[in-house]
């Protein structure tokens, strides 16, 4: 998504410098997503570009899109992210990738005298210095693709069978109900709350939904972006999570992840167990949070603590506030109906059935 933003931003720069034109920012906070689409939004940015006038954004494009695109080509990924959301860019020795100090001196000369290069064309001026300024940052940016990694949930659904119906007899339990209920649903705006790569997202799409796909791991969001933007699909795949603590960017400017991300209705499949078992939330605040993101309707699942896999985790069980019927009590304080479907047996060595339960305002 990033390197999608900074195409934009090449490709929108180019055109207004054919019309002696120009942005006074070059950052991506003025850069949103329709689905896997990258709409430029701020439009007091356009200011005029005089015929003998350097060229104002190149120092902040190489601070907020090139040296983060280089970092991210070095596997440096969150690191870079944390950067762009608490200090906005990332600048020139953060970016000067090193083993050793005399190393890191070395190439931090090369990007100098690169740069300055750069520097002397931009002071040329006007729309021909801008064009040719382009065209030398796209083939910069083309050294930097993002790879492929592996990590601990990018390969979870590498089994599942593909969503279309032609496969539904290679579905689980889990799938079929799913595809149930949502066929009873006024199509909308979903939201798949730690989605994975989006087997539910896709199944979602699939069935008229406007899906918004969200989960804390970036490769499998990357994963399923590369397939939305490839199939023209839409969903809009979100590195973020209510429930996870962040640092918002521009509280002035923007609403709440709650508010932006409000959908009619609203994915949680195989997470409430993560939640409470291993980042400490209570039923309570789960139940809030998730209703606080959803219009219509919430499909929760519940894991029962004798689970297959809740077991292998070996962590203190607060059964008692766990039990079933302590959500569905909690569930039915906010939505007006309540009802609970059977999952699926998570491993094939336990018999205990997960359950969906789907609460309705």
């Amino acid at each position: 998504m990033l390197f999608d933003a900074a195409s934009l931003y090449c490709d929108l720069s180019a055109v207004l410098a054919e019309h002696e034109l120009q942005l006074q920012d070059s950052h991506g906070w003025n850069i949103m997503f329709s689905n896997t689409r990258p709409l430029y939004v701020d439009f007091s940015s356009i200011i005029p570009l005089g015929a003998n006038e350097p060229w104002k954004p190149l120092e902040e494009w190489i601070n907020c899109f090139l040296h983060p695109l280089q970092m991210i080509t070095r596997i440096q990924v969150d690191y870079v992210f944390y950067l762009l959301g608490t200090k906005n860019w990332v600048s020139e020795d953060v970016a000067t990738g090193y083993l050793y100090h005399k190393q890191f001196l070395i190439m931090r000369k090369l990007r100098r005298l690169k740069y300055r290069r750069w520097e002397k064309i931009r002071q040329e001026g006007g729309s021909a210095s801008v064009l040719k300024l382009l065209g030398i940052m796209k083939r910069e940016m083309s050294k930097y693709q993002v790879r492929n990694l592996t990590t601990r949930w990018s390969d979870y659904a590498s089994v599942f069978p593909k969503t279309s119906e032609a496969n539904i007899e290679k579905w689980n339990d889990k799938q079929r109900s799913v595809q149930k209920i949502l066929l009873t649903l006024k199509r909308g705006r979903i939201l798949d709350l730690g989605c994975n790569t989006g087997w539910y997202s896709l199944l979602a799409e699939g069935m008229g939904f406007n899906v918004v796909a969200m989960d804390m791991d970036r490769q499998c969001i990357d994963n399923l972006y590369k397939k939305a933007k490839q199939d023209d699909l839409r969903i809009t795949p979100v590195v973020a999570s209510p429930f996870w603590p962040i640092t918002p960017h521009g509280p002035r400017f923007y609403d709440s992840l709650e508010k932006r991300f409000q959908a009619d209705h609203t994915l949680m499949l195989a997470l409430t167990h993560h939640l409470y078992f291993k980042q400490g939330y209570d039923v309570k605040s789960i139940v809030a949070i998730a209703a606080s993101l959803t219009k219509e309707t919430l499909i929760l699942e519940y894991v029962p603590h004798t689970d297959y896999w809740v077991q292998q985790w070996h962590v203190p069980h607060r059964v008692d506030e766990y039990e079933l019927d302590v959500w569905l009590a909690e569930v039915g304080k906010i939505f007006r109906r309540v009802e609970v479907v059977p999952s699926e047996c998570s491993h094939p060595s336990s018999p205990v059935r997960r359950s969906l339960i789907v609460a309705e305002r």
